[in-house]
């Protein structure tokens, strides 16, 4: 067991790396699904070899298309790709060559369509979990910064990739694309060094008793870091809240939010507290141990 020293204020209070075994070398050797978003209007698929599954009622159908660009709108009962109506729940799309574009963004793996209401296609990119983790460490640092540095990132994010993978099983997806979860813009943003700390980390990732923890973390903290139990409202005893001194020349160390009196009132008359008027001051009658 080693202790990883993190450069940089991550979320975190204690870590607790667990070297390489062969369960975690197994888990790395998955895949995880992240919704790249909702569309409403046509968009294309593009790639070598294009397949599509069609799954409806649990009976499935293959379609493979001589095209390289599939135009792809939402019709009754499915699809419209290109000029042919394909009926179906969910649709699987994969190319030969192993590597997708969507709207020409590239993404590893699969791309799962899943028809939402009369307008609405869910993208879901079901991606090895390690090509997962070379896309987005460029995205969560600065390319610029050192291969040690995007090596704890890999572990910290290897992490909470297999935690949300965890809690989330039985969803469509696992995680988002955005800073809600961990950004992701496929695999074009992986570059040699990240592909280097994602290798030389291997099955590494932060475990309490025995299980990934939930290694969040943010790029700032506004001086202090804040334990679960205020913000989730469950204790774990590895966020805890510290203070930190890491990000002071941030541009948003010191932020404001100005609410417009309308909106406030409305806020207040949802939950129950009258309509506002005759309000004369707003105070706070409680804080966290951070002032939050």
């Amino acid at each position: 067991m080693r202790i990883v020293q993190i450069p940089f204020c991550f979320f975190l209070l204690l870590l607790f790396l667990l070297i390489a075994s062969s369960a975690v070398v197994a888990e790395n050797e998955k895949t995880i699904r992240i919704l790249i978003g909702n569309f409403y209007k046509e968009f294309s698929v593009s790639g070598i070899g294009l397949k599509v599954i069609s799954i409806e009622g649990g009976k499935k159908s293959s379609y493979l298309f001589k095209q390289n660009i599939l135009i792809i709108n939402r019709a009754k009962q499915g699809l419209k790709i290109n000029k042919n109506y394909v009926r179906g729940n969910q649709f699987i799309v994969s190319s030969t060559a192993g590597e997708l574009a969507i709207n020409g963004i590239a993404y590893g793996g699969t791309i799962a369509l899943i028809p939402k209401g009369e307008q609405e296609i869910q993208l879901i990119n079901e991606i090895m979990l390690e090509h997962y983790l070379e896309g987005l460490i460029s995205l969560e640092l600065s390319p610029q910064w050192d291969i040690t540095t995007m090596k704890v990132q890999a572990v910290v994010a290897r992490t909470y990739a297999l935690y949300q993978r965890t809690i989330n099983s039985g969803n469509s997806h696992h995680m988002t694309s955005s800073v809600l979860h961990q950004l992701y813009q496929g695999i074009a943003h992986a570059t040699g060094t990240t592909r280097r700390a994602v290798k030389e980390t291997r099955g590494e990732i932060l475990t309490w008793n025995g299980q990934p923890i939930m290694a969040v973390y943010h790029s700032c903290c506004g001086g202090k870091t804040e334990s679960a139990v205020n913000v989730w409202g469950e204790d774990k005893p590895y966020l805890r809240g510290v203070f930190c001194g890491m990000c002071t020349a941030y541009d948003k160390y010191f932020w404001k939010l100005i609410i417009p009196r309308g909106t406030f009132y409305n806020k207040l008359r949802e939950a129950g507290c009258g309509n506002g008027s005759g309000i004369e001051s707003v105070l706070d009658i409680k804080r966290t141990s951070t002032k939050r």
